[in-house]
């Protein structure tokens, strides 16, 4: 039998505009269910790996937002992106090491946010645009190619 998780991690609390969201406090709550009816389900994704996962995180109305421009710019860089890049791409080199330490996946977001702006610009290796497409599948993006739950695939 595989086992249920193979690592354990202590997170943050949330926050909704600087009070602890709580149940008895209905008005502090806010519910993925009702941000995805206003954002893609990837886009949410994109604003929970920008917090770290041991830091209190503060929702607040409009955060979403400054994030979309962001968001896009990723997807329209996997949307031209080939299947794969080399293991030995120097944007999946700066990705590996800013989240292997301490998971900082904000520092690994912030290496294929530049490496998309670069191949938006023209000004890109060739395999940058693969590369981001990779790394933001090991993030679990579905718009990037990941596999899991959110698309229906509960294989292990």
């Amino acid at each position: 039998l595989a086992p249920f998780c193979g690592y354990w991690m202590h997170n943050g609390m949330l926050q909704s505009e600087g009070r602890k969201m709580a149940k008895s406090k209905p008005e502090t709550l806010v519910f993925a269910r009702h941000l995805m009816e206003r954002y893609e389900p990837d886009h949410l994704r994109l604003y929970l790996l920008m917090q770290h996962y041991r830091a209190d995180a503060n929702y607040r109305d409009g955060d979403m937002d400054t994030l979309r421009p962001r968001f896009e710019r990723l997807k329209s860089v996997v949307a031209r992106a080939p299947g794969t890049a080399p293991s030995s791409s120097p944007v999946l080199a700066a990705f590996r090491e800013a989240v292997d330490e301490d998971f900082r996946a904000s520092a690994g977001i912030d290496v294929l946010d530049q490496a998309a702006s670069r191949v938006l610009a023209g000004a890109a290796d060739a395999d940058d645009a693969g590369a981001v497409k990779v790394a933001l599948a090991v993030l679990g993006f579905a718009f990037a190619g990941a596999r899991g739950p959110a698309l229906g695939d509960l294989t292990p």
